[in-house]
């Protein structure tokens, strides 16, 4: 837990560091990409996921069977917003368009972390869970329920 909470303050100094500095717009927190997005299929059947940034990247159109994982990278710098990746699911009748990372909501402990920025997401029947890893716990929690 103490090293932990130095590492969030270590990062947390840098950030608050890396945004007061004048001539330096940002910080880059590591030079290749760091954060990683995985999603996998629980949904028996086909899941197609289409990914876009909010700056526009598109990911493409990928389709998953079960237990088939589709991941990428996000590079974070602080100091600047990250963007938001929205992707639209779509199993049988079930279909939905969720944000799926988000660098300002899931830079964050109880999220994707500090140390590793990875988010792990399951597509289930109910919904759309995020795991997490705090402490002794692992589980994976839901996050967004299938529209009606």
């Amino acid at each position: 837990m103490i090293s932990f909470l130095k590492n969030y303050l270590l990062m947390l100094a840098l950030i608050l560091m890396a945004m007061q500095q004048s001539p330096v717009e940002s910080l880059v927190l590591a030079d290749g990409p760091v954060v990683i997005r995985l999603i996998t299929n629980k949904i028996p059947g086909a899941l197609t996921i289409h990914c876009v940034s909010s700056a526009g990247n598109d990911l493409g159109i990928q389709t998953r069977q079960l237990d088939g994982k589709f991941s990428w990278n996000v590079k974070l710098v602080a100091g600047k917003g990250s963007d938001v990746y929205r992707c639209d699911l779509a199993s049988g009748g079930l279909r939905g368009s969720f944000n799926l990372f988000d660098g300002r909501r899931d830079f964050a402990p109880d999220r994707c972390g500090l140390k590793d920025f990875l988010c792990l997401w399951e597509v289930r029947p109910d919904g759309i869970y995020l795991y997490h890893s705090i402490g002794d716990r692992h589980y994976f929690d839901l996050q967004y329920s299938w529209p009606r």
